[in-house]
């Protein structure tokens, strides 16, 4: 039987490309929200309002993210070299993006195209700075002033950042399930990755969460939001992690192929389950294009892995475009110009910040206090 996943296949992947396109998804579904209020997005009109081309990239970010922490923890020294990695992955550009966000795209955002800076002083005269950083701290989009007057989205400072909370979230649920030696018995991750999509259904088809909240009213509707959106995420990230976990048993194959294209088809109009078929049926169709060998994309970052930079900056840049030159601008136009702007702020994040502290994901001096948190057993 071949395997759609092999060692020698899985380091020359099309991972970096796809990354690259997800990220890019992420603008074009945004750049209709903010140039015509959502409007016309065209997965949400195909799918019949299930999703938009944005959160279905976002879904496929959670899968291949899934897929290849759990590489990662495999090859990390324990718990410690572990989170390490993570942070340093996730952290240094997310901090850089929330100070420029405060000190100069909010700004901006009050500014006129005859003086950008005009309300520069005033408007960080405003920032409470122990707000600032415990945003930053918990992951969380920028707590600063409105801004973006002129905007259709006044209030989102960075509409993308929401999802970098339940991103390491995950990678915390991913190394609990190490610790406690979960990927020590074959079926758990099968049964945990079948409980989330349980759970997914209760939550969005039942409404679960707001039935019990209506008879206890102890849970915020921020928890709620909290727990559903953290729900649906995690199912997507436990995809990708069975994927890896059980890469020695699926097979490439070109009718599962179709038969995954078939149902995803299907899903958009009839069935009306797009996201669970996504996690099933859409996580073979990625993982078939990140590992076929009719595509060599291994090399597509070889100048640099710009995909987390482009998802950072892509809405602050694409709202400042919509202020000073949305008049001028077809929607086309306002996405070809955000990118003109994103991918050398991307570029930059990646050289300059990025790669510089991954660097020192190699200098673990506090290995010591791994011991025997490492992991152990066949993956």
């Amino acid at each position: 039987m071949i395997l759609l996943y092999n060692e020698e296949v899985g380091r020359r992947n099309n991972f970096d490309l796809i990354r690259f396109l997800l990220a890019i998804s992420v603008m074009f579904t945004h750049a209709f929200g903010i140039h015509q209020n959502g409007r016309s997005e065209p997965l949400k009109l195909l799918s019949n309002n299930q999703l938009t081309v944005g959160i279905f990239a976002v879904n496929f970010f959670f899968i291949i993210s899934g897929f290849l922490v759990l590489q990662s923890w495999r090859h990390s020294k324990g718990v410690i070299d572990f989170l390490v990695k993570r942070i340093l992955r996730i952290y240094p550009a997310f901090i850089v993006v929330c100070i420029l966000s405060a000190f100069v795209f909010c700004p901006l955002g009050n500014g006129n195209s005859t003086n950008p800076f005009l309300h520069w002083k005033s408007y960080v005269s405003q920032i409470e700075y122990y707000k600032l950083f415990y945003s930053i701290f918990f992951l969380s989009s920028p707590e600063i002033p409105a801004t973006f007057a002129s905007s259709p989205f006044t209030q989102e400072i960075n509409t993308s950042l929401w999802t970098i909370w339940y991103e390491f979230v995950c990678y915390l649920v991913l190394m609990a399930m190490g610790v406690f030696k979960v990927f020590n018995f074959k079926l758990v991750p099968l049964v945990l990755f079948v409980f989330a999509i349980v759970f997914y259904i209760l939550d969005f088809n039942s409404e679960y969460f707001e039935i019990m909240n209506r008879r206890v009213s102890i849970i915020s509707e921020y928890a709620i939001e909290r727990i559903h959106n953290l729900g649906r995420l995690i199912m997507f990230f436990l995809g990708g992690t069975c994927f890896y976990y059980y890469r020695a048993y699926i097979p490439k194959s070109r009718w599962l192929l179709l038969l995954s294209i078939v149902v995803l088809v299907l899903n958009l109009q009839l069935i009306r389950q797009i996201e669970i078929a996504q996690v099933i049926f859409g996580s073979y169709l990625l993982f078939y294009f990140a590992f076929t060998t009719k595509i060599n994309a291994s090399k597509f970052a070889k100048y640099g892995d710009f995909s987390y930079g482009i998802y950072l900056y892509g809405w602050p840049v694409q709202q400042l475009v919509i202020i000073y030159f949305g008049d001028k601008l077809s929607l086309a136009g306002t996405l070809f110009c955000s990118l003109l702007i994103v991918i050398p702020l991307a570029m930059l994040s990646w050289h300059l910040i990025e790669k510089q502290f991954l660097k020192f994901k190699h200098f673990s001096t506090i290995a010591f206090f791994n011991l025997s948190l490492k992991s152990s057993g066949q993956y």
